[in-house]
């Protein structure tokens, strides 16, 4: 959980610091992109775990690897929103 939540934090903040514009319009659509992006990342990270012997997929660890993302994306939103 805490992982992905840095992941998409970092991810955030590479995006925002790289588009210093100030369109307000686009930054849902910027978080919609990255959440949905790094969930699937998660998601094949999974996956992968078939392949790899002593080690498998969990369900629970796809759902830890998501709240994590919304949680820091949540967190992120929070610190920035006024910046």
């Amino acid at each position: 959980m805490f992982i992905f939540g840095v992941f998409a934090w970092l991810t955030l903040r590479a995006y925002f610091l790289s588009h210093t514009n100030g369109n307000n319009k686009n930054k849902f659509i910027v978080y919609a992109i990255v959440c949905t992006a790094t969930i699937l990342f998660g998601i094949s990270i999974e996956g992968m775990q078939q392949f790899i012997p002593d080690r498998g997929a969990d369900i629970y660890d796809v759902l830890a690897n998501s709240l994590g993302i919304i949680l820091a994306q949540i967190l992120f939103y929070l610190f920035h929103k006024n910046k």
